[in-house]
């Protein structure tokens, strides 16, 4: 189980709405297919019987005297095996612990512990002497000097790893290669089969690339920046795709098989999750693959299509689209929930959960009621920044998303209070409400810059389209914006500039805008022809 422990404090919703893969080197698998893995399941992970540790002290100073004895290596006779890796797990006792390890980018953190076979791969796994509401315990390796945080932990095992030592440790027994005793020391664990013929000449660095399926321009494209964790034993790498989808190691591994998992977590704290209320990122397990690299496609039939789709947009959002029309990039940490399951009345949301705090009794109920997710209180509730509900088709998904991530610039421009009254009012009303109700501006202005600069950089700017919406759409008419972008000499970061947390109303916005751009006459005419 990757987190289930709800307790930090809550928010609610507001609602707004490459080419073909490269081909790799021969020894890299590369698999296409329309769903998960067959030895994947949505349900929990099942484990095996437990593995013997070859890197153990005990195996490798075996290993150690038993090269001295068949090798005329002076320094073998002279080595002396110390610890440079330790074989750990922690326990958080709340998500605040547990985001704490998450943080920690020299770590990476197993639900389930690393020396254990896996008879069924699934989306989680929890220790049953835990309580099912508590966080299971997280197993990783870290350097023998790997400095703790306050988080209750257990040293399972002492462990040497020639693979990574310090370099400097490896070059005073120069006619010594202490990688030599990595085979000798597998044997004697038992794990013989898991060794290849060669082993000291055939040690490779895993790589190869991702692709998802981008329906709208009919080609495969890379999942950009997401996490993919390779393992064997208690040795671990993880590293992030580039934009073309393509990932290689650091460390170079020497067995046959490595266990591949892709983890939806940017190296810059974007995160995207497939429950409402996890902690961490959205995960699949692809299973154990050739040491020299492995690469996968993901069809529009894979539920990862949908979270890679989102990915893609977010960053295409953030990282290109916003730099090229001058717009301030949301640089915060974004938890996005992507959901295969097509709200009744959504497309999308920004509630900005997990940076403001509004009741949470009235946000359940209006999850529950009107958009059709339930939520279930498990002490506070934690909630998503952005939410993205099913769509058929790329430019479906990449307009939900760049729809809301206009949102989250707002939110960045306009302060948490700003975004908590905005929230309060569309929970309270059930919806848009009327702008004649108290504190309609902080709606109407929201939905108006979403609605227009969603679908500036969705059409205009990144699939060339013309306009599709409303420009008269409900009371806040996001055609004014439209209208000021077309009309007079605003850009789109005058406009933005002018959307700050005291402007609050329809007047405040007109009365701002004419004050710091001095377009008095076009500037009312283009209110007075929207009706305000």
């Amino acid at each position: 189980m990757k987190a289930s422990f709800l307790s930090i404090a809550a928010a609610a919703l507001m609602f707004a709405a490459c080419n073909e893969p490269l081909n790799e080197a021969a020894e890299v698998e590369d698999i296409s297919q329309k769903s998960s893995p067959t030895n994947f399941t949505d349900g929990q992970t099942i484990l095996g019987k437990s593995i013997e540790n070859p890197y153990s002290l005990t195996y490798m100073r075996e290993a150690l005297k038993e090269f001295s004895q068949t090798s005329l290596s002076k320094a073998a006779l002279n080595y002396e095996i110390k610890a440079n890796f330790l074989y750990v797990r922690f326990l958080p006792k709340n998500p605040e612990e547990f985001e704490t390890l998450l943080s920690d980018t020299t770590i990476e953190l197993f639900d389930r512990p690393m020396l254990c076979e896996i008879i069924q791969e699934g989306e989680s796994y929890h220790d049953p002497s835990l309580p099912k509401d508590a966080i299971t315990w997280q197993y990783t390796t870290v350097p023998i000097d790997y400095k703790f945080p306050k988080v209750q932990y257990e040293i399972l095992d002492s462990c040497f790893v020639p693979e990574d030592m310090d370099e400097s440790i490896s070059k005073s027994f120069s006619d010594f290669d202490a990688t030599e005793l990595t085979p000798i020391a597998f044997k004697l664990a038992g794990l013989e089969s898991e060794l290849e013929k060669g082993i000291s000449k055939k040690r490779k660095t895993p790589k190869g690339h991702f692709h998802v399926w981008d329906n709208y321009h009919n080609k495969w494209v890379g999942i950009v920046g997401i996490k993919v964790r390779v393992y064997n034993g208690i040795r671990w790498d993880h590293t992030h795709t580039d934009f073309e989808g393509n990932y290689e190691m650091s460390k170079r591994y020497a067995t046959t098989n490595v266990h591949y998992k892709i983890k939806f977590r940017t190296s810059d704290d974007i995160i995207i999750n497939n429950k409402m209320l996890d902690l961490d990122a959205a995960e699949e397990g692809l299973g154990w693959h050739s040491h020299g690299g492995y690469s996968k496609s993901f069809d529009t039939g894979s539920k990862i299509w949908m979270w890679a789709t989102v990915n893609n947009a977010v960053y295409i959002f953030r990282k290109q689209l916003c730099p090229k029309l001058n717009i301030p990039t949301p640089k915060i940490k974004l938890h996005v929930f992507a959901s295969n399951n097509k709200s009744k009345n959504w497309s999308g949301c920004a509630p900005m959960c997990r940076h403001i705090k509004v009741e949470i009794a009235q946000w359940q109920k209006f999850c529950t009621a009107y958009i059709g997710v339930g939520v279930q209180t498990l002490f506070d509730v934690i909630g998503p920044d952005v939410m993205i509900f099913h769509n058929e088709n790329t430019q479906n998904v990449y307009s939900s998303v760049f729809h809301e991530m206009s949102h989250v610039c707002h939110y960045i421009n306009a302060g948490k209070s700003y975004w908590e009254k905005y929230v309060t009012f569309i929970i309270n009303h059930f919806g848009y409400g009327q702008i004649s109700q108290k504190n309609s501006g902080y709606v109407g202005l929201g939905e108006m810059w979403g609605n227009y600069f969603g679908n500036y950089v969705c059409n205009k700017e990144y699939f060339g389209n013309p306009f599709n919406w409303e420009e008269m759409e409900d009371w806040y008419h996001p055609g004014l914006l439209k209208s000021l972008y077309e009309n007079t000499l605003l850009t789109n970061r005058n406009i933005f500039d002018c959307l700050t947390g005291d402007v609050t109303t329809y007047e405040q916005f007109r009365q701002k805008l004419i004050r710091k751009c001095w377009q008095n006459g076009k500037i009312d005419e283009c209110f007075k022809n929207y009706g305000f």
